[in-house]
């Protein structure tokens, strides 16, 4: 996530990874570098945090099939997402949300990636809004 600053923002290292964006079929896919600009997590997300204390959240898409087009000769595929947080290798370490968003990328008629509503509160402990808007605690084990 850029810092803002004087009406522009630029990327930061926290915990020693910035976050990046590479786009595929017109979708940004956020990811992590390090500090030499090797990159340490492939772009996979719809949407990343930057990490603190050793986590960030992150918006993870599966692709699942739901069929086979035989005109086409193809897979009909349909994808959701689920907001994760995952360690400094990338690994989810838990679903936040407990129902994917079933929402294609391909679809979205904006470039903008899709919100995380949740927030790290502290090092095992995050925020996560419900659907009724209410907050609610969620441990997290490492």
């Amino acid at each position: 996530m850029p810092t803002k600053t004087n009406n522009d923002s630029y990327p930061i290292f926290s915990n020693d990874k910035c976050l990046i964006a590479h786009q595929k079929n017109d979708i940004l896919y956020y990811g992590y570098i390090d500090k030499s600009g090797k990159t340490v997590i492939t772009p996979q997300f719809l949407n990343a945090t930057n990490f603190k204390e050793g986590k960030a959240l992150a918006l993870k898409v599966h692709r699942e099939t739901i069929g086979y087009n035989d005109i086409f000769k193809k897979d009909v595929v349909s994808y959701h997402y689920f907001e994760v947080a995952i360690d400094s290798n990338g690994t989810t370490l838990e679903h936040l949300t407990q129902l994917a968003l079933h929402v294609s990328p391909q679809n979205r008629n904006d470039n903008s990636p899709p919100q995380i509503t949740s927030k790290l509160i502290s090092k095992n402990l995050i925020a996560v809004k419900g659907d009724d808007a209410k907050w609610r605690i969620k441990k997290i084990e490492q």
